[in-house]
């Protein structure tokens, strides 16, 4: 049922948009929020990936902290090996 005179829906869905900011259409009250929408998507995306990066650092600086010890008890080991198979042959420094 139309009614010509009470503004109805249609009228309200076309009326004063043609000088209206896009975030005051009354056509599309969504349209000024999608700008807003992308730069927020933009900030947590960069959020999501710099704390994927310091992720990833930090798990290389574990295996890296790992194999430092690894070779720290090898050197050690080593060392300690040469020293016991040496033995008494070797001349002190006086």
């Amino acid at each position: 049922m139309d009614f010509p005179d009470v503004p109805g829906p249609r009228r309200w869905l076309t009326e004063g948009t043609a000088g209206e900011r896009p975030s005051f259409s009354r056509v599309n009250p969504v349209q000024g929020r999608k700008k807003e929408m992308n730069t927020l998507l933009k900030i947590a995306g960069a959020i999501l990936v710099i704390w994927a990066a310091f992720w990833i650092i930090g798990l290389v600086l574990k295996a890296v902290g790992w194999l430092l010890v690894a070779a720290a008890v090898v050197t050690i080991g080593y060392v300690g090996v040469k020293a016991i198979s040496a033995g008494s042959n070797r001349r002190q420094i006086r």
